[in-house]
């Protein structure tokens, strides 16, 4: 058969056509994705046949994107909150690629990540009452074999700071319920400076408590960022003045968002 394996390739409209078909059966897949995208599995079965000329298809492609992770913490191992830490590099095109991201319960995140193979990971702010790190990380996003994923490196699973001599910690745990008093999941905190800078967040777990480990001393503000989902955000501010080595609690409660009919 002619036309058994033939290949096209999309134009730049995205457009591709076979033309002078049989009358049989066909199948029709995506071999190549385009630069930066997955490739899309679908087997797209038709047949032609007298009176059906033309048949009109749609391959859709999800971007290329990877997760980048790490751990944060200080040299004992315990989690690390804050810090500001900035990825950059060139992606597959060579477009500069710059992003930011915070330590959020001992865990760095860079999210959508597009495929380079050359980043590099700095600390740019440290996390209050520690040195900066001078290690940089690097890290790289690929195709995974069949291009259907994509695979991230990392050089290092874990980056730690220094404490500053004669700076002391505490800690801040707060307990998020609705009216209830039933423990909420997925309320996001930011602990900042007395000044307005934000130096940490945490997130509610399962048993409705986000932490802050590893607070220096000094004088803070708690605020609700985002809601658990289905409530409204509570906009009361907490005034922390940490000393030494407090263990403070806190609760706050959330409101669920009126039904609205429908």
């Amino acid at each position: 058969d002619p036309i058994a394996g033939k290949e096209v390739t999309t134009d730049a409209s995205g457009n591709a056509s076979f033309d002078q078909l049989l009358y049989k059966t066909y199948y029709l897949k995506e071999t190549e994705p385009p630069a930066g995208y997955l490739l899309n599995t679908t087997l797209q079965k038709f047949r032609l046949k007298t009176g059906a000329s033309t048949f009109n298809y749609t391959f859709e492609n999800e971007k290329a994107l990877g997760t980048i992770s790490f751990t944060k913490t200080d040299l004992s191992g315990t989690p690390l909150n804050g810090g500001e830490f900035t990825l950059t590099g060139n992606d597959y095109a060579g477009n500069p690629v710059s992003m930011t991201a915070q330590s959020v319960s001992g865990t760095v995140t860079f999210y959508n990540v597009p495929l380079g193979s050359n980043y590099t990971i700095k600390e740019t702010k440290a996390p209050a009452g520690y040195y900066k790190s001078s290690t940089e990380l690097q890290a790289s996003v690929a195709y995974n074999t069949d291009k259907t994923a994509v695979t991230t490196v990392i050089s290092a699973a874990t980056l730690q700071n220094t404490p500053i001599p004669g700076v002391s910690f505490g800690s801040v745990e707060i307990t998020k319920t609705d009216e209830s008093g039933q423990k909420l999941q997925g309320a996001v905190f930011t602990l900042y400076t007395a000044n307005g800078q934000p130096v940490a967040t945490a997130v509610s777990n399962a048993s409705g408590v986000a932490s802050f480990n590893q607070v220096a001393v000094g004088e803070y503000i708690l605020k609700e960022t985002s809601a658990p989902e289905g409530y409204e955000l509570n906009p009361q501010s907490i005034n922390i003045s940490m000393n030494d080595t407090y263990h403070l609690h806190f609760t706050m409660v959330n409101k669920q968002k009126p039904v609205v009919p429908v």
